[in-house]
């Protein structure tokens, strides 16, 4: 979906010495006298064939266009009204750094990571392999209650924890499940929050990839965890959204009322899918990225997948009657595709729940691709077959290693992880 000819983004900087910084609206105001338009959504043009795609935070601008020509232009343009500096190629912005690979570019927050580290003390402690316990589901009464210093405390850390999502999708459940105690937290509840830390700090390396493809099409996964909470039974609804092959947005969220049955959870996170996939798809359309082919939205539950489509269920689902409508309304204008997916291959299940290791590798490897942990799996499946060939060897004596294993019918041995060192 990249530009044909665009390059790596270059960032501009505005204000410098005593000069005043101006508004966001001011410098937007210039870039339209620069012969650019400002679209509902966010400014961009396309003009005898060059495009030009920006991104304008207070005195902070991301530009990026097919032509280096048209961003000269634009920079003499700033500059002629502005105190500006050209930062060149764009590296780090508001905290999130941008590497090129040979795969696209690299989105993380090494940085941002090591320095919340340092500030608890935290730069050496010893790594954890997940970032939330899967045996030790977190309750609203477990722990002491923490004093109002160690509260604050408390509130700072996890507030830190949310702004390092916008490049950590592994950590968006955790984050979102000690979020959830801000109000009241104990020392049950810091030590999760220091688990968390322990596992970023074995993993701030890890972040968001996007690659070039010829693929624009718009794909969904929601999920729901039903009645997961241990307090007030409520669900945990999230959903993963992806262009082409790249995710672009991700959600792990406590859903705002019970739900009755798991259909119910599920389809209020379709509905959530549906509304977000909506906001991109205009936003897409805003940007000049054709869709050739409908949305599709993946569900793994049966009832909500059947009830996009069937309204026959209706009577059934009154108490969701508006979610319904929404969701339906979309798939019979053709507008949505709603299809199934089974458990195994659901991607966002890793924002309902902890998960153990051998599933966080294979989630993490689904929504970052880091290599490191492709190399851990390549490791489980040599050791699981492994294990198996001695398994057969035991049985059958006549067995020699290297032949073809034929795995029907022999026990599955669980395999140990090794960690991604060695």
């Amino acid at each position: 979906m990249a530009m044909n000819g665009a390059n790596l983004a270059r960032h501009i900087h505005i204000g410098g010495g005593n000069a005043p910084v101006p508004t966001s609206a001011t410098v937007i105001s210039s870039i339209i006298m620069a012969a650019l338009i400002a679209t509902i959504i966010t400014p961009c043009r396309t003009v005898h064939g060059i495009t030009m795609f920006l991104l304008v935070y207070v005195d902070d601008i991301i530009v990026a266009s097919s032509s280096d020509l048209a961003i000269t232009r634009l920079v003499k343009n700033l500059n002629d009204n502005f105190a500006i500096k050209d930062l060149g190629d764009l590296h780090y912005f508001l905290g999130i750094e941008v590497k090129r690979t040979r795969n696209g570019l690299l989105l993380t927050q090494q940085k941002y990571a090591t320095d919340l580290l340092e500030k608890l003390g935290m730069r050496v402690c010893k790594a954890a392999p997940t970032p939330l316990s899967v045996s030790d589901p977190l309750s609203l009464m477990d722990g002491d209650p923490l004093g109002s210093d160690d509260s604050t405390n408390y509130r700072s850390v996890v507030g830190g924890l949310q702004y390092l999502t916008l490049t950590r999708p592994d950590i968006a459940f955790s984050v979102n499940k000690v979020c959830q105690f801000l109000h009241a937290p104990t020392t049950v509840h810091w030590t999760a929050v220091k688990r968390i830390l322990r596992y970023v700090k074995d993993t701030v390396d890890i972040g968001i990839t996007f690659q070039p493809s010829s693929s624009t099409l718009l794909s969904g996964f929601s999920d729901a965890d039903w009645a997961g909470c241990l307090d007030d039974r409520r669900s945990t609804g999230v959903f993963a959204i992806f262009v082409g092959p790249n995710l672009v947005s991700w959600s792990a969220r406590k859903q705002a009322t019970v739900s009755r049955s798991s259909t119910e959870a599920e389809y209020k996170a379709l509905a959530n899918a549906t509304a977000e996939m909506i906001w991109i798809e205009a936003l897409l359309r805003e940007l000049g990225v054709q869709l050739k082919e409908k949305p599709c939205l993946w569900c793994d539950n049966l009832g909500a997948t059947y009830l996009s489509a069937n309204p026959v269920f209706h009577a059934r689902t009154k108490h969701i009657e508006i979610d319904f409508h929404f969701v339906r309304e979309r798939v019979a204008n053709k507008k949505l595709r709603v299809k199934f997916v089974s458990s195994k291959d659901q991607v966002a299940d890793g924002f309902t729940k902890a998960l153990p290791v051998k599933n966080l590798h294979e989630f993490r490897l689904a929504v970052t691709e880091s290599a490191k942990d492709l190399l851990v799996l390549m490791m489980i499946k040599v050791e699981h077959l492994v294990q198996n060939s001695l398994l057969l060897t035991w049985r059958d004596p006549g067995y020699r290693m290297g032949e073809p294993v034929e795995l029907s019918g022999v026990p599955e041995k669980k395999a140990k992880v090794a960690s991604p060192e060695g």
